[in-house]
């Protein structure tokens, strides 16, 4: 109780006393020793010099007072756990002392245990060493023992005698067979295996290296091995040329028992191979096609000791041209033909792989063959990556020999063409101006292999594999030999192609035309004059002339319509658009006006574009997928190009059409006589005014530029690429949706009204038809909304939501026209919006249906609200404009 009582005065003192350390951070002098970096003799130093003693020893004096009462005070608050402390520091060191005492006696028993085992473990070990060495021994002397064995049964099957006494003799006899070679081919193997047995990891040699009966034997056998690989491989080589499939198949066996096949098979391919390339060398070699014809002369001597070329290559004779150049298709096509026989070579192989099955494990030969290369394949792609290998190594990835072959013939070929190319001389230009017809040879070759090995394959009645694939992908690596004479030839039908073009659009050209336009100047190019119909033709004539050299060769057609035709038509394309006007002057649209110098350049190279487009956008259908796509790509930039030169002044005819279309809103539609006569209303016949100008003044320049006239220029397969039609198209497909709209638009309309506007769809539909779309009916929607809305406007309110001429117009445009069914109360959105209706239809063009109909239904909750208030009902034709809204816009968004 006395402890209790203690404990409580005392924290009781220590808390009206406070915290000793918070007014250290109040106190100056004391505040240093809360410092982490706190130093005595830093602090002393600086106390004695700027303070005096006086001053800091009674404030330490103080500071240390409060610690110890705040220290008391804590100890006596906290004494029963203080004990409770100490208690347990006491048990502690019993417990250790007990665990201490524990670990000495397990160590003395260790001691004890050690001293016991360590004879028996030496013992052990000694005796474990001498059975390692005894089974070491005991397996080595098996080894041999087969050895022996293997070896004697092999000199026994071959008739020959080893040891040194036979070096100078044949290993192998010369009356050995195909079965022999292949009983010691794999009695060779089971030896070779026998020495890798033993064979631990970093030893050199085999592990019976040094023992005398086997080293004995060692050169026999290597004598051996090599006599049997070469005998192997001499009855290889006449099996493949007598195309005797058992000769082959004895021999392939020989490998397979080797473990020798894939390289053996790759080694009769690369031959294969090589000889078919050395025969396109010396086909295309100069010299060899000079001997032939009974000599050349250079470059030099052929003109005349001027050096042409530089004196480099071989020449014929003036007069001998043709004569050199038959000789050399005929070189190149007998090159082919021993190209096809080798290749056929191949398959053979092939074939024989695909038959001959290893007696023992029943591996098909083929199957084998390609798991070595898929294996080879996969050790390449572990050492870098799938895409590295293919750079470096593409062969690899390739496991039947026939693609092998494809593979290495196209690479060795590739070479001797591109020797050939690279040499300035006859060849060269032979092989440029006769480009399709090797082209054809390569296709001849590439069918001769498919029908032969196909013909083949079906009377063996086998899985044997044809000599080219079905997809025809070798014939593109046959042709990818001729690479560096396909991109010459390319090269040169681009510049046939591009001349015509430099010639249209020259830069000074491009810079005078708007001179030749208003008559003040001449120009250096053609453009813009009568000339430039002539460079046009010129252009197309070359286009159908390089399309024509190729056109049996499908591959040389997609080549050439991407690598020449297309990309001269960008060059058009590119050039055309530097000369495009877009200014001011090109503008200006003033109804009765001559078009400006401006518009007159734009038209005439838009005129330009567009005869081109029209002429080669007819081929388009005509050709394959690919070309195809490659012409259509290339024919829309240029129509882009011709399209931004009208661009100008048809954005002008656009406003113009729309400002008067707009002015119908200053007429009276509620009121007024009916249409009388032939003439329509005031502000159509503006608009026919702007349609027939536009038409006459500035499209029919383009139109006779292009020398095809109206009616072709909407020719099924040009249309989509004619400028002047796509301009039209849509200069008329705005004409009706615009008028559509503002008919829309009008609020108070009567039955005259009415009449008066039908009057004016049918002066609006005939002046498109005749000025800008003969067929009217190819303007789609917006046709068919002018058709829809003359009998629309004089539906009642109730027939409108069940008709189907809803369905022909625009949702927008039919819910503006069923304002003029309402009270008029119920405001339009432009009229809330404090806009007119020529501002609203801008407004239209930048805005989309949906927030259209959330201005609509704003207008109805605001025009049932003041019902409401008045307590009325509210009109029929907010139910309706609901309908329509919600079939319109809420379904079509769910």
């Amino acid at each position: 109780t006395t402890r209790n009582a203690m404990t409580t005065s005392a924290g009781a003192a220590t808390t009206t006393q406070g915290d000793p350390l918070k007014e250290f951070e109040t106190d100056p002098v004391l505040e240093p020793f809360l410092a982490d970096d706190f130093d005595a003799v830093t602090y002393a130093s600086e106390s004695l010099t700027a303070r005096t003693s006086k001053t800091v020893l009674p404030a330490l004096d103080a500071g240390i007072k409060s610690l110890n009462a705040a220290l008391r005070g804590t100890v006596t608050s906290h004494y029963d756990e203080l004990l409770q402390q100490l208690g347990g520091i006491d048990e502690s060191e019993r417990v250790l002392e007990i665990v201490r005492d524990g670990v000495h006696n397990l160590q003395r028993s260790m001691g004890k245990v050690r001293v016991e085992i360590v004879e028996p473990h030496e013992v052990v070990a000694a005796k474990t060493k001498q059975l390692e060495n005894l089974t070491r021994t005991v397996e080595t002397l098996h080894r041999v023992i087969r050895t022996l064995k293997l070896t004697g049964r092999l000199k026994d099957s071959l008739g020959a005698s080893g040891g040194d006494d036979a070096e100078g003799g044949a290993a192998v006899p010369h009356s050995a067979t195909s079965g022999d070679l292949a009983k010691a081919a794999k009695m060779l193997t089971d030896a070779s295996e026998l020495e890798r047995e033993g064979v631990v990891e970093d030893q050199e040699g085999s592990a019976l290296a040094g023992i005398e009966v086997i080293d004995r034997d060692a050169r026999w056998l290597e004598r051996a091995g090599k006599e049997v690989r070469s005998r192997a491989t001499q009855a290889l080589n006449a099996g493949m040329d007598a195309t005797s499939q058992a000769e082959v198949g004895a021999a392939l066996q020989v490998f397979h028992n080797l473990g020798e096949l894939d390289r053996a098979t790759d080694a009769v391919i690369a031959r294969l191979a090589n000889d078919a390339v050395d025969v396109f060398r010396e086909a295309l070699d100069p010299r060899e096609l000079a001997r032939a014809m009974g000599g050349g002369v250079s470059a030099s001597e052929r003109a005349g000791g001027v050096g042409v070329g530089g004196g480099r290559g071989i020449w014929p004779p003036a007069g001998q041209e043709h004569r050199w150049a038959e000789a050399l298709w005929q070189r190149l096509g007998a090159a082919c033909e021993r190209a096809k026989a080798a290749g056929m070579g191949s398959w053979h192989l092939q074939r024989v792989l695909a038959k001959k099955r290893d007696p023992i494990s029943h591996a098909l030969f083929l199957d084998e063959v390609i798991a070595a290369r898929k294996n080879l394949w996969r050790e390449k792609v572990a050492q870098s990556t799938e895409a590295e290998a293919a750079a470096n190594n593409p062969e690899d990835a390739i496991s039947l020999p026939c693609e092998r072959f494809v593979w290495q013939l196209s690479k060795g070929a590739g070479e001797a063409f591109g020797r050939a190319h690279a040499a300035a001389g006859f060849a060269r230009d032979t092989l440029l101006k006769g480009f399709p017809r090797l082209v054809t040879l390569i296709e001849g070759l590439h069918e001769g292999l498919a029908k032969e090995s196909g013909a083949a394959a079906t009377a063996a009645k086998g899985g044997v594999p044809p000599a080219v694939r079905k997809d025809g992908s070798d014939l593109t690596v046959l042709l990818h030999a001729c690479d560096a004479v396909s991109n010459a030839y390319l090269a040169r039908s681009f510049q046939r192609l591009s001349e015509p073009v430099n010639g249209l659009l020259s830069p000074s050209a491009l810079q005078s035309l708007q001179g030749i336009a208003s008559g003040q100047i001449s120009a250096s190019g053609t453009v813009g004059t009568r000339a430039a119909a002539e460079d046009v033709r010129r252009f197309l004539l070359r286009v159908r002339e390089e399309l024509d050299a190729v056109a049996r060769h499908p591959t040389l057609v997609t080549q050439v319509t991407a690598g020449a035709v297309a990309k001269a038509l960008r060059l058009m394309a590119q050039k055309a658009e530097i000369g495009v006007v877009d200014g001011a002057e090109a503008r200006i649209f003033v109804v009765g006006t001559a078009q400006t110098p401006a518009q007159a350049k734009n038209a005439a190279l838009a005129g330009v574009l567009e005869e081109v487009c029209a002429a080669l956008g007819n081929l388009v259908p005509l050709l394959p997928d690919e070309p195809a796509k490659a012409l259509e790509n290339a024919l829309a930039q240029v129509a882009e190009t011709a399209t931004e030169a009208l661009e100008p002044v048809m954005s002008a005819a656009h406003a113009e059409v729309h400002k008067r279309l707009a002015s119908m809103h200053k007429e009276d539609w509620a009121g007024g006589d009916p249409p009388m006569g032939e003439g329509c209303s005031t502000y159509m016949t503006q608009v026919i005014d702007v349609v027939a100008h536009v038409s006459e003044e500035h499209l029919s320049g383009v139109r006779q530029g292009s020398l095809l006239g109206h009616a072709s220029s909407s020719s099924k397969g040009a249309s989509g690429f004619v400028p002047s039609t796509i301009a039209a198209e849509a200069l008329a497909r705005r004409c009706l949706e615009l008028f559509v709209r503002h008919v829309s638009l009008l609020r108070n309309l009567g039955e005259n009204g009415k009449l008066r506007l039908t009057k004016d769809m049918g002066e609006l539909e005939q002046a498109v038809s005749a000025y800008l779309v003969p067929a009217t009916s190819s303007l789609g929607d917006a046709y068919k909304a002018l058709r829809a809305l003359r009998p629309f406007l004089f539906l009642s309110l109730d027939e409108v939501a069940s008709s189907a001429l809803v369905e022909d117009i625009p949702a927008a445009n039919v819910l503006l026209h069923l304002y003029s069914h309402a009270p008029k109360e119920m405001a339009t959105p432009y009229e809330r919006a404090g806009l007119a209706p020529p501002q609203y239809s801008a407004w239209l063009d930048k805005n989309s249906d949906a927030e259209v109909w959330a201005g609509v239904k704003g207008t109805l909750e605001a025009y049932e609200s003041q019902c409401k208030t008045r307590g009325v009902t509210p009109h029929a034709a907010v139910d309706v404009m609901r309908l329509v809204g919600s079939r319109a816009f809420e379904k079509r968004r769910s």
